[in-house]
């Protein structure tokens, strides 16, 4: 992974950090483990691949 890349990613993971920190503190959610269902830890995964996907695809636009 070239310099660039790893600063992108860096860039990225940040900002989405940064993004659910706020979304978090703004609804006054307390950091505990969550309790899950196997079907509501099937959706959250498949959120987050979805959401890999379309960050990788927003990556690949701007590069261009």
């Amino acid at each position: 992974m070239s310099r660039r890349n790893r600063s992108l990613d860096s860039i990225t993971n940040q900002s989405v950090n940064l993004l659910i920190d706020s979304v978090l503190k703004r609804h006054e959610v307390k950091r505990r483990k969550p309790r899950l269902s196997a079907q509501e830890k099937r959706k959250l995964k498949n959120l987050l691949v979805d959401l890999e996907s379309n960050v990788n695809k927003l990556v690949k636009t701007i590069k261009k």
